[in-house]
């Protein structure tokens, strides 16, 4: 059955994500996660996105982005991908692709998915046991929605309009952490451990 094909808006919100060919490691050290970053930085200007939520894994990466007028998710999305598959493969001698195949993307369409989807990537690295909470994980935003730090990009106007506090924000991902609303959603297939419910 052919893939759906998503229709891009400017204002509306966009699931995106990717993962390493054959399920393998995608991020082999800090030098590739920052490679990553690095390049979402760049082409999120270029390309007229803003990045809400990012976290990247070891053997995938979420991003929630904001779709700007005049701008272009799939060339963002096919930039950031391409040019990182170049690289780490000059980095560590290989040939071929990252990534298992083409992105994904699919439109968050009503606040209150939108909340439960910002909460579940930033629960990722909790619910696969990589870390205990949520702000210890380094290659996520957590710590910028928080304004702990000024790494990764954040839009905080983004989390004042949909947060008063961040209370509710981290009782969500302790609920799902736990597993507890796993059920409530469809994330296709891109949990805390690829292809696998909680």
């Amino acid at each position: 059955m052919p893939r759906r094909k998503t229709e891009f808006a400017a204002g509306k919100f966009y699931h995106v994500m990717n993962r390493g060919a054959l399920k393998a490691l995608l991020f082999h050290d800090h030098r590739s996660y920052h490679l990553f970053v690095d390049l979402v930085k760049l082409y999120a200007k270029e390309c007229g996105v803003t990045i809400i939520v990012i976290c990247l894994m070891p053997n995938h990466f979420h991003l929630i982005l904001r779709l700007e007028e005049g701008g272009d998710i799939p060339l963002f999305a096919q930039r950031v991908c391409y040019t990182f598959s170049r690289r780490v493969n000059y980095y560590y001698k290989r040939v071929g692709t990252a990534f298992q195949g083409r992105y994904e993307a699919k439109l968050v369409d009503d606040d209150k998915y939108l909340r439960y989807v910002c909460a579940y990537i930033h629960a990722n690295p909790v619910s696969a046991g990589i870390v205990k909470e949520a702000g210890d994980w380094e290659f996520s935003n957590y710590k910028e929605w928080a304004k702990e730090r000024d790494y990764l990009p954040c839009d905080h106007e983004f989390v004042r309009y949909m947060y008063k506090n961040l209370a509710r924000h981290d009782e969500l991902i302790i609920k799902i952490a736990e597993k507890k609303l796993l059920d409530h959603f469809k994330i296709d297939g891109y949990g805390p451990h690829l292809g696998e419910r909680g």
